[in-house]
């Protein structure tokens, strides 16, 4: 596990601004110039390699990105329901849509899976068996890495974001 402060004291390194962290969880809100999605992925896994002797994938959305997932979240009209969890998780790419036919087709009485670009959302009953969803089933049936966040941590990155 790599501590909060010692992620942002690294990004900081990188010459990022505004540098800020959420939680125990590896979110890191950040500018920079840089636009190359590539180039930023590289330069900061091979940092987290280098500081920290870890091969960790990282995933990036910008701010747009962010705030396109809040507006256009497919799960509205269960928001706020005391028997459900929501959770978003952000994919490495899109998936073709072969993988995300098959990926919606394991939806079922306990989980719906909405895809929606480079975001897996998911409408878990709470009362129900065991959850399908997990970054490993993800990465079995779309061929991609993940990381998941449930819809909460989602929503205070973007609040975040406004500050």
């Amino acid at each position: 596990m790599i501590k909060m402060d010692a992620l942002k004291e690294m990004f900081q390194s990188l010459k990022f601004k505004n540098v800020a962290t959420y939680i125990q969880s590896g979110n890191i809100l950040f500018e920079t110039i840089e636009t190359e999605e590539g180039k930023l992925l590289s330069k900061i896994e091979k940092e987290i390699a280098k500081v920290f002797g870890l091969q960790i994938d990282v995933f990036l959305r910008s701010e747009d990105e962010i705030i396109t997932i809040i507006e256009d979240r497919p799960f509205k009209k269960v928001e706020g329901r005391e028997d459900v969890k929501l959770n978003v998780s952000f994919l490495a790419a899109m998936p073709d849509a072969e993988q995300a036919e098959h990926f919606m087709s394991l939806s079922n009485e306990v989980d719906t899976f909405m895809l929606k670009g480079r975001e897996l959302f998911t409408i878990t009953l709470k009362e129900a068996p065991k959850s399908l969803l997990s970054d490993a089933l993800i990465k079995k049936h779309l061929k991609l890495k993940a990381t998941t966040r449930n819809w909460n941590t989602t929503n205070k990155l973007h609040d975040l974001l406004k500050k």
